[in-house]
């Protein structure tokens, strides 16, 4: 049965609403000791040809590597280059008995069928030079492989032009790191878990990890200390703590925290003093992650990312080697002092309350927990952050004071921190452009998805060989727009000017936007960013269910007749509606079933109380009609505005929040203060993302 998620009693979002060695003791000499083992390759050419082999398998049949072939290889990073020219021939071609040797910004190979250029000089002076040394190997009929770390800025545009195959190596195959160990060490068997990824890793960190004759263990607790100092310097360098745009709260509280440990270091401040733990709760993607190791770099200490499913993957995974995992971090932790630990899918471990065949299992892993969090002393130095999407399912003990006591919530950004979001990300790019409609479109989404925007988007313009212009990004945002019938996608775009008029009544000043037929899906889509919060009360929620049922009420009105649009799945319109009138009646107080409390936490609850209450359900039909019936006398008082701004989003596609108010603006009374919505009730305004279905 699907899951319909549950709005908070009180204050938060309705965004969430609507992420050993025995003694010898015989007398005997011991056995000598095995000689340490020695890598017999360089670690780095082992991710080089981990790179390849992952680049490699998306090649489809007829793009097979011929013999005569151009191939531009763009390596990771510029650290990346050498181990990547070096293990070309061998990854592309099967060369392994000569490798080419380095002669400027050509490898020369001999009489070997092939030729490796370094392509990272991006100066104009050499570009002619390479492309002339390209055309000749060509002519004697040799294969040529170039790697760069850049091919946009770095690879003249000829030798773009005339490649036959491109390969991005951007991410080695997932086995990357055992092959690694097992060169390094002789074994691949960890019992402890790690939060290493590839994109934090320099060639050199793996040298200054080996050790002779160490254990794989002590090799990956090595190559994470410095994965987490590196991307901590990185951090630094790409993203400050005020680039953490939509979070006040939390910014005010790192800048508050980093003072602190300064003046614990100067001794001047005790560590019982300090407020050494945070929960950061909010949906998925809006940055949690990112901020925590945001914060750890503002305050200049160690950083340590871990997670449940880290712990499980440790060992075997049994109870004994998941909780010594979770002991560990700390343990790491507090030899690294002051350091930040970062608990992401704090959800994940659950609560000691729940009533289930795996509570054992839970409550140790919790008791663990509560033990390392216990008391500023047990952990001096060591903060602890953890993240969740639902704040409600974790245990209350690991809430209470000393422990994570302090929760910040993180909403979805705003227009203007979207705005901000964007120009973060691009960097420089795009110096002079306008970012408003940019932000204005991606209304209710997370820096999330404006990161993956903008990275699909820059790898739309490495394939045309050029730098990244606006409509890369719009074409993200937006997608191809879908080829439908002309009367079904105005059903469509009267369903979201029905959503869009009750939103601009209940929200003045502050219109949505509005898309139809996004990235060639049915449905269409209306983003609400509300402004404000205020206390739930029984006109609000009535107002809300409005707003939720208003795209059905106009079909009902323009078309004629009602489509399936407002229904479905637990995410659509119906869903959320009867959701919150079932709330109202059922655990608001706030209905004709008077003062009575019942949990609807999913919809297997929400069905039973339904089901097994009639007067509930009653309640909730009556609620849910009377919306209705509201929501389409107002659109049948601006039928003509509302048929108007569906026109125009039939021909446009798409309508920022300026063109959706200009169309309505005329028609409606003025303006007032935007009137904020209740905390709890934001969700369904934030989001009336519908998504019609056809019939």
């Amino acid at each position: 049965m699907p899951q319909i998620a549950a709005p908070p009693a009180t204050g938060a979002d309705l965004d969430e609403f609507f992420i050993n060695a025995m003694d010898n003791q015989t007398g005997e000499l011991p056995p000598p000791e095995a000689p340490p083992v020695k890598p017999a390759r360089d670690l780095a050419l082992i991710v080089a040809d981990a790179l390849f082999a992952a680049a490699l398998q998306t090649c489809h049949a007829d793009k097979q590597i011929e013999n005569g072939d151009v191939i531009i290889v763009e390596a990771p990073g510029a650290e990346w280059l050498r181990p990547v020219l070096e293990a070309a021939p061998a990854a592309l071609l099967g060369w392994h008995d000569q490798l080419p040797r380095h002669c400027g910004e050509k490898t020369f190979s001999g009489k070997l069928p092939y030729a490796v250029f370094d392509c990272s000089n991006s100066k104009d002076k050499s570009r002619d030079s390479i492309v002339q040394e390209v055309a000749e190997e060509i002519a004697d009929g040799r294969t040529i492989i170039i790697v760069t770390p850049d091919i946009v800025s770095a690879v003249p545009s000829a030798l773009r032009d005339s490649a036959d195959h491109i390969l991005e190596l951007k991410a080695p195959a997932a086995d990357w790191l055992n092959g690694v160990l097992t060169e390094a060490t002789g074994d691949c068997n960890i019992e402890t878990g790690h939060d290493i990824r590839f994109d934090d890793i320099k060639p050199e960190m793996l040298k200054l990890a080996l050790r002779q004759g160490q254990s794989p263990n002590d090799f990956l607790r090595r190559l994470a200390k410095l994965a987490a100092s590196a991307r901590r310097s990185d951090q630094g360098s790409k993203l400050k703590l005020d680039d953490l745009h939509g979070m006040p709260e939390l910014v005010r509280w790192a800048k508050a925290l980093a003072a602190d440990i300064a003046e614990y270091q100067a001794e001047r401040l005790a560590w019982s003093d300090m407020d050494c733990g945070a929960l950061l709760s909010g949906p998925p993607g809006v940055g949690k992650t990112l901020a925590a190791q945001t914060i750890a770099d503002h305050c200049g200490v160690a950083f340590f990312a871990t997670s449940y499913s880290s712990w499980q993957a440790a060992g075997t995974g049994h109870l004994g080697d998941v909780t010594r995992a979770a002991r560990a971090v700390f343990q790491d932790a507090r030899k690294s002092a002051p350091s930040i630990i970062f608990i992401d899918e704090f959800d994940t471990i659950g609560s000691r309350e729940n009533d289930s065949k795996h509570s054992e299992w839970w409550r140790a892993i919790i008791n663990v927990l509560l033990e390392e969090l216990d008391g500023a002393a047990a952990r001096e130095g060591v903060i602890v952050i953890a993240a969740t999407n639902y704040p409600g399912n974790l245990d209350p003990a690991l809430k209470r004071a000393g422990r994570l006591d302090r929760e910040i919530e993180i909403g979805l950004p705003d227009t203007d921190s979207l705005q901000q979001i964007f120009r973060v990300y691009l960097g420089d790019a795009l110096p002079n452009t306008d970012l408003a409609r940019l932000a204005s479109l991606a209304a209710g989404h997370t820096g999330a998805d404006v990161a993956a925007w903008v990275r699909r988007g820059r790898r739309t313009a490495r394939a045309a060989r050029r730098d990244i212009v606006f409509d890369d990004i719009l074409h993200e945002i937006v997608g191809e727009t879908a080829e439908h019938d002309r009367a079904y996608l105005h059903r469509i775009a009267v369903h979201e000017a029905g959503h869009a008029l009750l939103a601009t009544l209940e929200y003045p000043g502050s219109p949505p936007s509005l898309m139809i037929g996004r990235g060639g899906r049915l449905g269409g889509e209306t983003s609400i960013t509300p402004v404000g919060k205020r206390a739930i009360t029984s006109n609000l929620v009535d107002r809300m269910l409005m707003l939720a049922l208003a795209g059905r009420a106009a079909e009902d009105v323009i078309c004629g007749e009602i489509s399936a649009g407002a229904g479905g799945p637990a995410h659509s319109d119906l869903a959320r509606a009867t959701k919150l009138a079932a709330m109202a009646e059922g655990a608001y107080g706030l209905g004709s079933t008077g003062l009575v409390w019942a949990d609807m936490g999913d919809a297997e609850q929400l069905h039973t109380q339904l089901n097994f209450r009639p007067g509930t359900e009653e309640a909730v039909r009556r609620r849910l009609e009377q919306a209705y019936d509201a929501a389409k006398n107002i659109v049948r008082a601006h039928q003509s505005v509302v048929a108007k701004l569906a026109s125009a989003l039939v021909e446009r596609i798409v309508l920022t929040p300026d063109e959706v108010g200009g169309i309505l603006n005329d028609a409606l009374p003025p303006a007032k203060p935007a009137r904020p919505a209740a905390p709890e009730l934001q969700s369904l305004a934030h989001k009336v993302t519908n998504r019609c279905k056809s019939v």
